[in-house]
């Protein structure tokens, strides 16, 4: 019997095809980027609190190397809040951080840090403090670092309330009023012919959920169910694209 060898492009593919090939899992991380955070109230709110429970705001977040320990050391996850920004010359540490418990995701693609260090400012009679715990982030290679759940408890001067958040990446407004654009002196921009130029201005107005879609060029991953936290008539409402329910918010 006469034993014929096989090419070596056929063994090659013999091979490759006895085993599968398994993707590495990407690093624990968050998007260095504005997140909608949608903020759900537990229980009740605690001290004078009108005007001061909030449906949810932008949080600023990033994520670093470990300090100690570049190669094998876990990252951490940093969150600064739109209402620290959005105070005058603060004095205090204004954002949050803390340290994932591992490099990769969990079997269930989660990175987590149990507790992060407190935000705490004061600004002459505005004091906010943010305590956040049981941060959970999604990471996988297509929604890498782009969903995220936690704890918080946020005090504004005697007012403490604690919330669930689930915020998503990136932050999109979408309202459908339009403004006249400025420049930085506040003097209207003409346009070519030499008329106040108009702009899309979607942090205000009658809300529109389709901004809300996934689309080529926005970012927004079609796997997370988002709603537009905007009254029918556009009166209130943070016009962001938020989750609609708790984490994790997938459709």
């Amino acid at each position: 019997m006469r034993i014929h060898a096989l090419p070596l492009s056929l063994l090659a593919v013999a091979a490759l095809g006895s085993c599968s090939a398994v993707q590495p899992k990407p690093q624990c991380k968050a998007q260095p980027a504005e997140y909608a955070a949608k903020y759900i109230m537990q229980g009740t709110p605690q001290g004078m609190c009108e005007g001061k429970v909030l449906s949810g705001e932008i949080l600023h977040l990033g994520s670093y190397r470990s300090k100690t320990d570049y190669t094998s050391g876990a990252p951490s996850v940093a969150i600064k809040p739109q209402s620290v920004l959005d105070v005058m010359n603060p004095t205090g540490m204004p954002y949050s951080q803390g340290d994932y418990t591992s490099i990769e995701p969990d079997d269930s693609d989660l990175c987590t840090a149990p507790k992060l260090s407190p935000t705490d400012i004061t600004a002459g009679d505005v004091h906010l403090t943010y305590t956040w715990t049981n941060v959970r982030m999604i990471v996988t290679p297509l929604n890498n670092g782009s969903h995220f759940g936690a704890d918080l408890v946020r005090k504004d001067g005697d007012c403490t309330v604690t919330y669930k958040v689930s915020a998503v990446y990136p932050a999109v407004f979408c309202g459908t009023a339009t403004k006249v654009e400025t420049m930085d002196n506040g003097q209207p921009v003409l346009d070519e012919n030499m008329k106040p130029k108009i702009v899309d201005d979607p942090e205000h107005g009658v809300p529109d959920p389709k901004l809300c879609d996934p689309i080529p060029g926005n970012q927004i991953s079609p796997d997370f169910a988002l709603t537009c936290d905007a009254s029918m008539d556009g009166m209130s409402g943070s016009h962001l694209c938020m989750p609609q329910k708790a984490f994790p918010s997938l459709k």
